[in-house]
């Protein structure tokens, strides 16, 4: 999760991702790149403001712990698979 952070700013200050519009495409998840952890975070993000900062301090930290935003991080894909981070 640490490395989709990283690729999730990289996108916010408009460098290079290296992937389509942070898109997962056919049965990709947030488990499958940091491309798509990084679509992740941003759906996140866009739900709930300051999101990736708290995530990447408590990241500094401690171990993932399968939470953003207080939210279990599958059913966080799940809804976002329904729109924002859907296959391409």
């Amino acid at each position: 999760m640490s490395e989709g952070v990283a690729d999730f700013v990289r996108s916010e200050l408009g460098g290079p991702t290296g992937w389509d519009d942070y898109h997962c495409r056919g049965t990709e998840t947030y488990l499958d790149g940091y491309g798509c952890a990084a679509t992740l975070l941003r759906f996140a993000e866009a739900g709930t403001p300051g999101t990736v900062r708290a995530l990447h301090a408590r990241l500094r930290t401690q171990s993932f712990d399968g939470l953003i935003a207080g939210r279990d991080v599958a059913a966080l894909w799940a809804q976002c698979a329904l729109g924002a981070c859907a296959p391409r």
